[in-house]
């Protein structure tokens, strides 16, 4: 709810979209679930891999995963994925 909420304040009405998944349901269908044991044993739950998604018409138009394909946390970046 932080994140969101800061988005709003900063930037305020725009196309993008923000979704909860408070029990991972999503994550884990969409295979990003990042559950190391470190990060398991200091945080208790799996957590979501940084990405970014792009939909059209609720279709998948664009995924950039931090850590994969080449794929920095830059490329999650609102700047990127807004262009």
């Amino acid at each position: 709810a932080f994140v969101f909420s800061a988005w709003a304040a900063t930037f305020g009405e725009t196309s993008v979209k923000f979704l909860a998944d408070p029990c991972s349901e999503a994550t884990k269908a969409m295979g990003l679930a990042f559950d190391a044991p470190p990060l398991l044993e200091a945080l208790g739950n799996p957590r979501c891999k940084r990405f970014v998604m792009g939909l059209d018409d609720g279709k998948v138009v664009g995924l950039n995963i931090s850590g994969e394909d080449g794929k920095t946390d830059e490329h999650t970046f609102a700047a990127a994925a807004l262009e």
